[in-house]
């Protein structure tokens, strides 16, 4: 799927449809299209498990990230910022706390430091399971 390579995030979506019904997923993409300032905060890796099958509520979802020149970092779901209590590291892991409703939601990392903020975001689409299992929220694998 082509995407402006803008400097701005964009959504790609998926809807397929049929006799049973209607299913959709989508991504987020980000794209830049010109270095930040030297010195500025930069997000250089961020991955969160995509897929998460969960009793309903709130799933912890694993994520993994690093940045560069970041002094701090918060996370935002749905546009909606996290507790500035979570205290996270520049460079680590964690988990989010995201609504598990059978919908997707869109993950923001935000890296702030001297200069303009960086950001990435990440979709992630839960499903709420009909059984009491655990839900799915393993360890996002890093690729090189």
């Amino acid at each position: 799927v082509a995407v402006p390579c803008d400097g701005k995030e964009h959504e790609v979506a998926l809807v397929a449809g049929g006799a049973g019904g209607r299913a959709s997923v989508s991504r987020q993409v980000n794209t830049t299209n010109a270095p930040p300032p030297v010195g500025a905060p930069l997000v250089t890796r961020f991955h969160m498990l995509e897929d998460v099958t969960c009793p309903g509520g709130t799933a912890e979802v694993a994520a993994a990230w690093v940045t560069q020149n970041a002094s701090a970092v918060n996370f935002s779901v749905d546009g909606q910022p996290l507790p500035a209590s979570a205290g996270f590291p520049t460079t680590g892991t964690g988990n989010i706390a995201v609504p598990c409703d059978g919908n997707d939601h869109k993950v923001t990392l935000t890296a702030t430091g001297t200069g303009p903020v960086a950001a990435s975001s990440r979709s992630v689409n839960t499903t709420v399971s009909t059984s009491p299992l655990t839900p799915t929220t393993a360890a996002p694998t890093t690729t090189r």
